[in-house]
């Protein structure tokens, strides 16, 4: 996330940003739902963006990556974009978000070390400017009260 906020001046938090939070979190109320918690902490609204970087998107009927489908789902139910960069075929992710790269299988024995070189060389997503000069508490959570300019880019990391 410090690309995001250094070099294209777009505030930017990470669940893993705050490693304290977010074993926490998942001790205390299980791992399938520590994205969507940690985003629903954060105040997800509906000028904000999740950006997702994953090799298979997520899929609840074969429990792959329910955490990312529970945030998702909270993501669209407030209001937020959301943009994928995902491998295989992309799962949930790929059918919900707003703007999704696709990563193409060139190799099934390598899809997932070819996903996440893809996801690696830093592709930006298209469409949204960088925002204005909001911060970041301790707790890594963004100060809230800026303008409406503001384009807050939220992550969840899952395969």
């Amino acid at each position: 996330m410090n690309d995001f906020r250094k070099i294209a001046g777009i505030e930017a938090y990470a669940p893993t940003d705050n490693v304290s939070e977010l074993t926490a979190r998942t001790n205390d109320e299980g791992w399938a739902t520590v994205f969507e918690g940690w985003l629903k902490t954060s105040k997800l609204q509906p000028r904000d963006a999740v950006l997702v970087f994953s090799v298979g998107g997520g899929d609840m009927e074969r429990n792959v990556s329910p955490n990312l489908v529970a945030a998702l789902k909270l993501a669209k139910a407030v209001g937020a974009k959301i943009i994928g960069v995902v491998g295989r075929d992309g799962g949930y992710t790929a059918k919900v978000a707003d703007a999704c790269v696709l990563i193409p299988v060139v190799n099934p024995v390598h899809v997932t070390p070819h996903s996440e070189a893809f996801q690696a060389v830093g592709v930006a997503p298209a469409g949204f400017a960088p925002g204005g000069e909001g911060g970041a508490g301790r707790s890594g959570s963004p100060r809230r009260g800026r303008g409406e300019e503001q384009a807050v880019f939220w992550t969840a990391m899952a395969c």
